[in-house]
């Protein structure tokens, strides 16, 4: 699904899971100012 812009959409918060150990998405995710925020679960 492709979405517009989360400001545009008053989207405050967004969020991701991504397997561990997958430095690419990781890269990626930190690129677009993701913050890891630990283990799930």
């Amino acid at each position: 699904m492709l979405v517009g812009s989360p400001a545009a959409s008053n989207i405050t918060e967004e969020g991701a899971m991504i397997a561990d150990g997958d430095t690419a998405s990781e890269r990626r995710f930190l690129s677009l100012d993701f913050t890891r925020r630990g283990s799930w679960g």
